[in-house]
């Protein structure tokens, strides 16, 4: 069986500083080209405009619904006043034909 242990090289310039890794050097990261900016900014745009639609979209639908909510809200109270005022006199319980 083949152990591997973690060699840990400290590497030192003449000035005394410690030089960094290669692979965990910072590169030199260049500014984005004017496209790509402009493509990152029209993307953020879109899925704004996005975003704005579809809540408008829910929006309208809730309002659209509220009406038909009330008018069911209604009929069920008229409903239950209906079926309570059906019971006869109290202490009797109600028939089926309202008699």
């Amino acid at each position: 069986m083949e152990i591997h242990q973690r060699r840990i090289i400290l590497d030192m310039t003449p000035e005394g500083e410690f030089r960094t890794p290669p692979n965990l050097a910072r590169p030199n990261l260049a500014r984005p080209s004017l496209a790509s900016r402009i493509a990152v900014g029209a993307i953020i745009v879109a899925v704004s405009a996005g975003l704005v639609a579809t809540a408008a979209l829910a929006f309208w639908v809730g309002v659209m619904l509220l009406p038909v909510a009330l008018v069911a809200a209604g009929v069920a109270y008229l409903a239950v006043r209906f079926q309570l005022g059906r019971g006869g006199p109290p202490g009797r319980p109600p028939t089926p034909f309202g008699g």
